[in-house]
């Protein structure tokens, strides 16, 4: 299980902000406040992905990059 304190060294790891952690994350700004103030546990998948990130040595920002290019996708499926 990851800690508050981890989660915190996740985000600095991965050059994110709350804000950008929970746009990743698919939560509230509110609720990656609260992982960090150990308020709440920090759900398995949301713990499992940014383990990955950091594994794979992906920064923040290009999975932030990655998953718009994936919505812009899904928005513009079968415009052609």
């Amino acid at each position: 299980m990851m800690t508050a304190r981890q989660y915190e060294r996740a985000l600095e790891i991965l050059g994110l902000t709350h804000e950008q952690a929970a746009q990743l994350l698919d939560v509230t700004k509110r609720a990656s406040h609260h992982w960090a103030s150990k308020n709440r546990k920090i759900p398995g998948p949301a713990e499992a992905y940014l383990r990955h990130l950091i594994a794979t040595g992906t920064t923040g920002a290009k999975a932030l990059e990655i998953q718009q290019a994936d919505k812009y996708k899904q928005a513009h499926r079968g415009e052609d």
